[in-house]
């Protein structure tokens, strides 16, 4: 049964719903740039909510979120080297997870990426193959998929323990990272009744490339809520580690006051049990540019990727679900602004 952590408790009220964005954009990818191998279209309807698995010099190793045609807006995954330095260059864009098993059918969303034991992994959200039945559970579920020496393979998905399984209608914004020696995916199911649970579990057993199946989870703790000036909220990007046993980590939210997804942070700290000690009192990042107001979904940045380069976060995320942003935050005064408002 999910725990609820005490301070996600004392968290509620931290967060003021101010704007205090810090983000410098540095650049977009739009559909219009992107050319993909092997498909039986040239036209790419959208390119969106990226991630980034490593850093070469400038070279960005980029996985990103691609729409070919807008039947149910399935959706599948992509490979791209962005040399920052030409960010608005064209790109061929190499098709690494298509969508078609039972539990990715109607699409492959949203991925994050990280390193785990050694092992190139990336989390994505797949639209199973009852996604579109008017009833029923699991709809939606976080899927794993390795990379070995010949690629990107699907390897497990997470699911609760039996008996809640059937309570959840989906579990999406996963990724997964280590601390202290043990692997912890973050992840958000919502429950018939369309209630969200923003939870961190503990990996028990990964599951062997090619096999598919469930990844044994252990205990699950409910670690922050929601505030009541936003209608939900979602992980972003696997947290970055930045100390013996912090992790920060981004957060989106669906404002509902004004309808738009913005981004606020957290510091998350893990001995044994996964705990949020402080997030930002105003949000980071918001709306604001013409990319990120104008699109498929207007008014939204979602996070889906982050790594340290020379003392900045790059931040890559979809811009009002159309095109591929990235954007730097000074890390130092993102910390420091973390450190003083600790719980």
């Amino acid at each position: 049964m999910p725990r609820r952590v005490e301070e996600a408790g004392l968290l509620k009220g931290k967060r003021r719903g101010g704007v205090r964005d810090r983000a410098r954009r540095l650049g977009f990818i739009k559909p219009e740039n992107v050319v993909v191998e092997g498909i039986s279209t040239s036209r790419i309807a959208a390119i969106f909510n990226g991630t980034i698995l490593g850093v070469e010099g400038s070279v960005l190793d980029v996985y990103a979120r691609i729409v070919v045609g807008y039947y149910r807006y399935v959706s599948a995954i992509v490979r791209l080297r962005i040399d920052m330095a030409e960010i608005g260059s064209r790109y061929t864009a190499e098709p690494v997870i298509l969508p078609g098993d039972w539990f990715d059918f109607w699409g492959a969303e949203d991925p994050r990426a990280s390193r785990i034991r050694g092992t190139e992994a990336m989390m994505y959200t797949g639209r199973t193959v009852s996604y579109f039945e008017d009833s029923g559970s699991q709809k939606v579920l976080p899927v794993l998929a390795v990379r070995d020496g010949k690629g990107w393979v699907k390897s497990g998905y997470i699911t609760l323990p039996h008996g809640f399984d059937a309570l959840v209608k989906d579990d999406k914004n996963a990724s997964l990272f280590e601390a202290n020696g043990d692997v912890l995916a973050l992840h958000r199911p919502q429950d018939l009744r369309g209630r969200y649970y923003m939870s961190i579990s503990r990996v028990e057993e990964l599951p062997q490339p090619g096999s598919t199946g469930p990844l044994r989870i252990g205990d699950t703790w409910i670690v922050i809520e929601k505030e009541d000036y936003e209608d939900k909220i979602g992980w972003g990007p696997a947290p970055v580690k930045v100390g013996r046993r912090e992790y920060l980590v981004l957060l989106h939210s669906l404002d509902s006051r004004d309808n738009s997804y913005k981004v606020f942070a957290g510091l998350i700290e893990y001995d044994g049990i996964p705990r949020i000690v402080s997030v930002t009192r105003d949000y980071i990042m918001a709306p604001k540019v013409g990319e990120e107001l104008y699109g498929d979904r207007p008014m939204v940045v979602y996070p889906c990727g982050a790594v340290v380069v020379d003392g900045n976060l790059l931040v890559s995320y979809g811009a009002a679900d159309t095109s591929l942003g990235f954007a730097g935050i000074e890390l130092s005064s993102l910390l420091e602004e973390l450190d003083r408002d600790r719980i």
